[in-house]
């Protein structure tokens, strides 16, 4: 005997839409669905996947209770109704045409994720975000509907000119990309990473004052360093600004970026590098206050440096100083790997020292100074050798060179 279906019920088997509609929702969830007859909604004991469909809407399916992720991504959506009230995992509505967030989820479990929409309010967000929030590449002026508290948030790429109203924020923050003169309201310690690049800041001053991951403030207006954090345990990049003075820089950091500044010395830069120091593309005519040891490549490129005194006393890989004004190389000895010195003024005599000195230091390899490669093979043996022979120790470290590629 067959069972008599109420006009009522939603799910008559003998409309083809809902059958249809039933076959969607089967095709897209990852687990168990259920109507839920109480509320009326359909309940996911899982995850709902209906990404890259070309949806304009879902198709009149309402979402109660979503246990996994949500993901309605890289559709045509303009408005969520329908969507989940609840996500216990990811609730992602990227890349849509969203130009507002009413309609969706009021407590999301993980990551909520609004971002490549056409949003210019947070007006409708979850309440109640167990992650982080990524709004970034919207048209968003401020914060204003966002949570009170966040693991992280991303709102790069907006058109926020202002950081008060910011939630409350464990870790990450990348407020980058925007058109912010101030970071008023920004948190004073952020224990992951922190970007404030490519905006139009002339001070770190009310930044935070620690931060445990990389620190990034490049490309912006700074002309000086005053707020910056005391140390940080990851990158420091200030590159791609107006300083001319490097005071108030983190004595502790991982590995530091002051390149494309208006730098004429390094007094004020923090004393020990873990990684990379770069300095390049400045104005230095001095090396002087200079990390004492760098524990990866160390890079003046570009400045107008005439000698290289004030460089670190230890260089971890490389010493990179092309395209300066360097005639000599006095000063004291500079333990690295290998020196990279094209595009200088270095004389003969000079490269002559510092091969002998390879050799009685006993330095297992090294890139001569002065000339592009290919020539500095030639200045070795054609006009060094003809002041004074070079011994057989010498002999053996350009070779040890040459097996390493230096001069080929």
């Amino acid at each position: 005997m067959k069972t008599k279906l109420s006009t009522n019920d939603q799910f008559s088997l003998f409309d083809q839409s809902v059958i249809q509609t039933i076959l969607w929702i089967e095709k897209n969830v990852q687990g168990k669905w259920k109507f839920n007859k109480k509320t009326r909604l359909i309940d996911v004991n899982g995850s709902f996947i209906c990404s890259n469909q070309e949806l304009k809407n879902f198709r009149g399916v309402k979402f109660g209770i979503v246990t996994g992720d949500f993901r309605c991504q890289y559709n045509q959506l303009v408005n969520l109704e329908g969507a989940p009230q609840e996500v216990g995992g990811d609730f992602d509505c990227s890349n849509n045409k969203l130009s507002s967030l009413i309609g969706g989820p009021s407590k999301v479990g993980h990551l909520y994720d609004c971002s490549f929409n056409k949003l210019v309010s947070l007006d409708g967000c979850a309440k109640e975000i167990n992650g982080g929030l990524n709004c970034g590449n919207n048209l968003l002026q401020s914060f204003e509907g966002a949570p009170s508290k966040l693991e992280s948030l991303s709102c790069e790429r907006n058109m926020l000119k202002s950081l008060i109203g910011l939630p409350l924020l464990e870790r990450d923050f990348d407020c980058s990309n925007n058109f912010l003169t101030s970071l008023e309201g920004c948190p004073n310690k952020i224990m992951g990473f922190f970007m404030c690049d490519h905006n139009k800041l002339k001070t770190l001053e009310h930044g935070p004052q620690f931060v445990e991951d990389s620190y990034s403030c490049h490309n912006n207006l700074l002309e000086s360093l005053i707020g910056a954090p005391k140390e940080t345990e990851a990158q420091f990049d200030c590159s791609h600004n107006n300083l001319t003075s490097l005071e108030n820089a983190p004595s502790k950091v991982w590995s530091f970026d002051c390149s494309n500044n208006k730098l004429t010395n390094l007094i004020g830069a923090p004393q020990k590098v873990e990684f990379a120091f770069n300095c390049s593309h400045n104005k230095l005519v001095t090396l002087k206050g200079a990390p004492k040891s760098v524990g990866d490549d160390f890079f003046c490129e570009h400045n107008s440096l005439v000698n290289l005194e004030g460089a670190p006393e230890k260089i971890g890989d490389r010493f990179l100083f092309h395209k300066n004004k360097i005639e000599s190389l006095e000063g004291p000895v500079i333990q690295c790997n290998s020196f990279h010195g094209d595009g200088n003024k270095i004389p003969d005599s000079a490269l002559r020292l510092i091969f002998e000195t390879m050799v009685a230091k006993q330095i297992p390899y090294m890139l001569a100074l002065g000339l592009c490669k290919k020539e500095i093979h030639k200045r070795t043996w054609d006009n060094l050798n003809k002041t004074k022979p070079i011994s057989e120790d010498l002999v053996l470290g350009v070779n040890v060179l040459n097996r390493f590629g230096t001069f080929s």
